[in-house]
């Protein structure tokens, strides 16, 4: 499985586990076929460009509502995904594709 497993990041004094944010894969049947899915996370779920003090990567800092936000990543994706509630979106610049 490809993908960035995220160390733990200490922010004011606290200390935020990013276990949730490991790549994982998990199996779904879609039109009665079963297939692997294989999901990585980015940086993005947890930082942006609007904070403050030193940033944690390549001009990002870490932002408080995205990590809790980021908490249920893993849950939606394996129960939201296959029902179509997430919408692809093909970036032709980068030639990736995102989950919204």
């Amino acid at each position: 499985m490809q993908g960035k497993s995220w160390r733990d990041v200490t922010y004011k004094g606290k200390k935020y586990d990013l276990k949730h944010l490991h790549p994982f894969t998990f199996k779904a049947q879609i039109n009665n076929a079963e297939v692997k899915i294989s999901v990585a996370f980015s940086n993005h779920c947890f930082t942006d460009k609007k904070g403050e003090g030193k940033p944690l990567m390549s001009g990002r800092y870490f932002c408080e509502d995205r990590y809790q936000c980021s908490l249920e990543l893993p849950r939606i994706l394996q129960q939201h995904l296959i029902n179509g509630h997430i919408i692809p979106h093909w970036d032709r610049n980068s030639n990736e594709v995102y989950y919204y």
